[in-house]
């Protein structure tokens, strides 16, 4: 990659740079690549711009793995989590609430693997943030509908209070614009059958479409306002989505 990836100051002004200048919204959930590279670096730190300057007790993670997961959503045991920024401290308690609230959340390494998506996520957040904790949440890439519901609720019911954000890695290729535009229209009518319905069954094919499906559950609970930000084919990105959902009514200017 370049400086820009491996120098925290540079990345911190980068993300600085973008954030909003009326101050940060009350962002509660982002929707992010699983991995950055040099075609969606820019949507990396326009994403995380929109969280730059605010505070949070832990960030969950949510990504999806290419294999059967024995626990059917996993979180690694992990006490930190590496990063080229230095490591982060794992929130212990909330992990642990996770896992005592549903028989389907379990604290287990089976999900852990060479390029997890938290560990392209980190050093963004390290730099929008300072100091945080993170929870990193692993599931299945074709697991079933139920099983994301009851992850959706997890979340929404020990994060609805607290100081948190949860970013979900999900990715659909720049040529899918009018998907992206599909998508976003099943979104604003809260129709989540057909959500789960063409992305369970591929006819829009994204990576990571549990975590996506997951954040869009937890954001109907939550009442927040889903915004994804609009990509420039110019710059050459390689991803449609990435985004925000934050606490304001549907009604209200973004």
């Amino acid at each position: 990659m370049s400086d820009l990836l491996s120098n925290k100051e540079l990345l911190q002004k980068a993300i600085s740079i973008l954030a909003p200048v009326e101050g940060p919204e009350p962002v509660k959930l982002l929707f992010v690549p699983p991995h950055v590279t040099e075609g969606n670096r820019h949507q990396f730190v326009q994403t995380y711009s929109h969280i730059y300057g605010l505070k949070y007790e832990v960030v969950v993670v949510v990504e999806d793995v290419d294999r059967v997961l024995e626990k059917r959503i996993s979180m690694p045991d992990f006490e930190t989590f590496e990063s080229i920024f230095g490591p982060v401290k794992a929130h212990d308690s909330v992990r642990n609430e996770f896992a005592d609230e549903d028989d389907d959340l379990y604290v287990d390494n089976g999900g852990v693997h060479s390029n997890m998506a938290i560990s392209h996520q980190l050093p963004f957040l390290q730099a929008a943030l300072g100091d945080f904790q993170v929870v990193s949440v692993q599931l299945y890439e074709q697991e079933r509908p139920s099983i994301i519901k009851e992850l959706a609720y997890v979340i929404e019911e020990i994060l609805g209070e607290r100081s948190a954000l949860i970013v979900l890695c999900c990715d659909l290729a720049s040529d899918r614009k009018p998907d992206l535009a599909r998508l976003q229209e099943y979104v604003a009518n809260s129709d989540m059958s057909n959500i789960f319905n063409v992305l369970n069954s591929g006819v829009i094919p994204m990576k990571g479409h549990g975590p996506f499906i997951t954040g869009i559950l937890v954001s109907e609970s939550w009442n927040l306002s889903v915004q994804f930000n609009p990509v420039d084919n110019h710059d050459g990105s390689q991803s449609l989505i990435s985004g925000k959902a934050s606490m304001q009514l549907r009604t209200q200017t973004a």
